[in-house]
Order: structure tokens, then sequence, then C-alpha cells
């Protein structure tokens, strides 16, 4: 498991490099520099690829050994799970991107779809990590060690690990990010026209 989390942090990395490197340069006018968001595209294809394999790997190893407990993980699986891990994570957020970077690659994409598309993609792939975590962290502690069951989890809205906590500490670095480029501007101003 320790391997699938490096990979999705790789992958999610080079999402959210792309998203914030279009929303830069939306907010600053400038650009987009095509082949840059193409390399980072390329990077996130391949990295996805293999993460997605590697997770499937994993998951298979798991029912193949079917060690204790495996038969309560097939029931979460095939039940309470079956939308956010197969469908939500798997299908929308892993596979679909996989297929229309694919597809924008082959038909030589170009301009504003080429941008929308990865932008799409990049966003798809974060909700994919976003899942993975949800799935790994919420979903153990939803199986009952005793075996004996599955529990519910109900996210509470205040709290120290209620929603209100977990917006804060989700948006935080993002703010941190914006107050250190007003500080230390990455980059150089556009040459003004005369």
């Amino acid at each position: 498991m320790p391997v699938i989390f490096l990979f999705s942090a790789i992958v999610s990395g080079v999402a959210l490099l792309m998203v914030l490197y279009v929303i830069a340069s939306k907010i600053r006018r400038v650009p987009i520099d095509h082949a840059c968001l193409k390399g980072m595209m390329y990077a996130l294809w391949g990295f996805l690829m293999f993460t997605v394999i590697l997770e499937a790997l994993a998951f298979a190893n798991l029912v193949y050994k079917g060690r204790e407990g495996v038969d309560m993980i097939m029931a979460y699986v095939q039940g309470p799970l079956f939308v956010r891990y197969f469908v939500l994570q798997f299908g929308v957020g892993a596979l679909l991107p996989i297929g229309v970077m694919g597809l924008m690659v082959a038909l030589g994409t170009r301009g504003r779809a080429f941008v929308t598309g990865a932008t799409t993609c990049a966003l798809l792939v974060l909700m994919n990590v976003l899942m993975m975590r949800w799935n790994v962290v919420i979903g153990g502690q939803e199986i009952a060690k005793s075996t004996k069951g599955l529990l519910t989890y109900h996210m509470p809205v205040w709290g120290s690990e209620g929603l209100v906590s977990a917006t804060i500490l989700t948006l935080a670095p993002f703010v941190l990010l914006w107050m250190l480029t007003r500080l230390f501007p990455p980059w150089a101003d556009p040459p003004q026209s005369r």
C-alpha cells in the first residue's frame, strides 16, 4: 500500500501543477505554453496508467491470497464501496482521463480544446486521488475489526475531524501559496507594450 500512496502523490502533484498552471496563466492573462502543458500531460498519463495497474494488482493480490477478513472486504467492495471505488475512483477518476488523454494525443488536439481537455483530465485525476485516500482511510474504519459486519461513517460538520476543519486544512496550502506568490513572484512580468 505505501507504494500506491507514493505513486498517487506523484500523480496528484502533476495534476495539481497542471491545474495551478492553467489557473495562474488565466489570472495573469498570459498565454499558456502548450508544449509545457503537453509535457505535464504526458507525465500524468504515464504515471496514472502505472498507478492504476499497480492498484489493480494490489486488489487482485488481496483477493487471490484470500487471507482472513477478505470476505468482509469483498462484501464491502461489492456493497457500499462499489460506487466510490469502481465508478468514481477507477471509472471516472482514472480510466476516463487515461482514455481522453490518449484520444487527445492520437487526434493531435491543439488550442483551447487541448487546454480544456488536459485541465479537465487533471481535475478528474485529483478527484481520483481524493477518492483513493478516502476509500483507504475511511473504508478501513468502516470494516469492523471483529468481522461482524460493516460500519457506516457519517462525517460531522464541526469538530477537529469535521467537514469545516477538513475544508480549512484543504484550502490552507492554497492560501499560503497565494501569499507566497505575492511576496516572491515565481514568474517574470510580461514585457509592457509601448
